[in-house]
C-alpha cells in the first residue's frame, strides 16, 4: 500500500482523506485547548493584580472568548467533510427564512445575551455580593453569571435561576457591593426609666466581646477613646425607649448567627443588671352583673 492510497482513504466522505481529516482535527482541538488555557491564565491573573475588582466582567468575557474559540475550531472540522459542506451549500437558498425563524425564536436568548452582556461590563453586582431583587422577592448570594442566566443561593440553601434580562430591568439592592464589611442594624427597646448610659454600654461590651467582632476604629479614634460600637437612642416608643446599634461582620452569610449570639449576651446581661425589655400588657376587666 503506498502513501497516496493511504491518503485516499475516505477522500469521498473527508475534503483531504480521513488520515489528514483526523490530524488536521487533533490539532485544532490542540490549538483551541491552549488559546482556551492562554486567555483563562491571563484573566486569573488579571484578577489577582486587581484582588477580583472587576472578576464578574474578565469571568464573562473569558466565557465569550472560549465560546468563540470553540466555535471556530468546531467549523473548521466540519468544513472537511464533504456531506455537511454540501449541506451547508444547499441551505445557502434558504438562509433568509431560516435566518428569520431563529432570529424569532433566539430574541428571548439573545435578550438574555446582551443582558449578561452588560451586566458584566456595568458590574451593578458582583459574583459573591449579597443581593435583593425586590421585584421578585428574591434575595441571596450571586454564584455564577451565565450567557443566560445568573444564579442567585438563598439562605436556605436552594439555588434560583434568573434569566439576565430580568435583573437587566428589575429594582436590585447589592448589600455588599464596594463595602469591606457587612453592616446589621438592630434596635432594642428599654423601659421608660431606664439608665440610658449603662443599657447602651452594656450593648457595646455585648458587641465587642463577640469572637467575630469587627474594630473599624482608626488608631486616631481609640487614642481619642472612642466608642467600639455605635449605640444611638432611636425612638420613643409606645412602651420604652427604642436603641439601635450597628453589628459590622466581615462575611454576609455570618451575620444572621452573629446578630442573634449579639442579642442573646444582651438579654442576659440585661437581667443581670434589672434592665427591663417591656412588652405590651392587656388588663381584661370584669363588669359584675348588678342583677
Amino acid at each position: 500500500m503506498t502513501v497516496e492510497s493511504v491518503l485516499e482513504i475516505g477522500a469521498n466522505i473527508f475534503e483531504n482523506g480521513l488520515l489528514m481529516f483526523l490530524l488536521n482535527s487533533l490539532l485544532t482541538i490542540i490549538i483551541a485547548r491552549i488559546l482556551a488555557a492562554m486567555f483563562r491564565r491571563a484573566s486569573e491573573k488579571m484578577m489577582e493584580r486587581t484582588k477580583k475588582a472587576n472578576a464578574t466582567s474578565l469571568i464573562y468575557i473569558n466565557r465569550i472568548i472560549t465560546f468563540l474559540i470553540s466555535a471556530v475550531a468546531a467549523y473548521n472540522i466540519v468544513r472537511d467533510i464533504k456531506p455537511l459542506a454540501g449541506l451547508g451549500t444547499a441551505l445557502l437558498g434558504t438562509a433568509s427564512i431560516i435566518t428569520a425563524v431563529l432570529g424569532i425564536a433566539a430574541q428571548e436568548t439573545f435578550g438574555n445575551f446582551m443582558a449578561g452582556f452588560s451586566i458584566a461590563v456595568t458590574e451593578p453586582f458582583r459574583v459573591g455580593d449579597l443581593i435583593v431583587i425586590q421585584d421578585h422577592n428574591i434575595t441571596g448570594y450571586v454564584t455564577e453569571i451565565t450567557f443566560r442566566h445568573t444564579i442567585v443561593t438563598t439562605y436556605a440553601g436552594t439555588r434560583i435561576i434568573v434569566p439576565n434580562s430580568v435583573l437587566n430591568t428589575a429594582i436590585v439592592e447589592d448589600k455588599v457591593f464596594g463595602n469591606r464589611n457587612f453592616y446589621t442594624f438592630d434596635t432594642v427597646t428599654v423601659a421608660y426609666g431606664t439608665d440610658l448610659e449603662k443599657a447602651k454600654e452594656i450593648i457595646r461590651n455585648a458587641v465587642m466581646s463577640h469572637p467575630l467582632y469587627v474594630d473599624e476604629r482608626t488608631p486616631e479614634d481609640i487614642a481619642a477613646k472612642k466608642p467600639g460600637a455605635v449605640v444611638r437612642t432611636d425612638a420613643f416608643g409606645e412602651s420604652g425607649v427604642v436603641l439601635k446599634y450597628i453589628v459590622a461582620s466581615k462575611v454576609p452569610v455570618s451575620s444572621f448567627s452573629h446578630c442573634a449570639e449579639i442579642r442573646d449576651s444582651i438579654y442576659k446581661m440585661f437581667s443581670e443588671n434589672g434592665i427591663v425589655i417591656p412588652y405590651q400588657t392587656v388588663t381584661v376587666i370584669q363588669q359584675e352583673d348588678s342583677h
